[in-house]
């Protein structure tokens, strides 16, 4: 990975660009960024679960495929934290 510009040496991260050009570009430590994709995952299914219960048909079954895909994302996202946290990187907390 390519060395950011004013992180510390060695800081893992990578750079969110904001929409407005004029916004300096932010600093996203990894495991905070894989921390809140999870809990967007996670929204992501509670949110399925209460379309599917409306849906009848076709509809529901293409539900269920969404909401597979999203478990199987959080899934990966969240054994990469789990992973992190077996190497000592995740802080305690």
């Amino acid at each position: 990975m390519a060395a950011v510009r004013g992180a510390p040496s060695g800081a893992p991260g990578f750079l969110a660009r904001s929409a407005n050009p004029r916004t300096a570009a932010t600093l996203i430590c990894n495991e905070e960024t894989l921390l809140h994709v999870s809990i967007l995952l996670k929204a992501a299914e509670e949110v399925s679960d209460e379309i599917t219960e409306r849906a009848s048909g076709i509809e529901r079954g293409l539900i269920w495929s969404m909401i597979h895909s999203v478990e199987m994302a959080r899934a990966v996202v969240d054994a990469l934290l789990d992973g992190a946290g077996r190497q000592g990187v995740l802080r305690e907390g």
